[in-house]
């Protein structure tokens, strides 16, 4: 997950989402969130099962997801901001673009701002994910 300072800079450029697609009580980076798994925290379970449309949400998926994030919020029309590598090799990626409002935003994180949700252990070197948001909005 992305610690919580990190993402107020990125806040600090795009509109603060209202929910969290991808999360766990752990996890989670906004008070509403959907869990992987029934929680009586979340508000809902499984985002890939719930309705999108019209919803302003934050997503960190697992990477094996992306595709299918990408492909429901073509569908759904969500105002999503999604946390996604740049990977302008993947098939995904003319999608990405074709979804997206305006150019990503490199994160550009450190050492220490992208951690293991339980125990807090940070990923080694998170800039050679080359993280970025990207301000999706799927059809209206």
């Amino acid at each position: 997950m992305i610690t919580h300072g990190a993402l107020h800079r990125l806040w600090a450029l795009v509109q603060k989402p209202l929910v969290d697609l991808f999360a766990t009580r752990f996890s989670k980076r906004l008070p509403i969130f959907v869990s992987p798994f029934p929680d009586p925290e979340a508000w809902q379970t499984n985002a890939l099962d719930i309705p999108w449309t019209g919803l302003e949400a934050y997503a960190f998926p697992p990477f094996l997801l992306l595709g299918r994030v990408i492909r429901k919020a073509d569908l759904k029309g969500p105002s999503l901001l999604l946390v996604a590598p740049l990977w302008p090799s993947q098939a995904l990626f003319p999608d990405l673009l074709r979804l997206a409002h305006g150019p990503p935003i490199p994160l550009s994180l450190v050492r220490g701002e992208l951690v293991q949700p339980r125990t807090g252990v940070p990923h080694e070197e998170p800039q050679l994910l080359s993280l970025h948001a990207w301000k999706l909005f799927g059809p209206r």
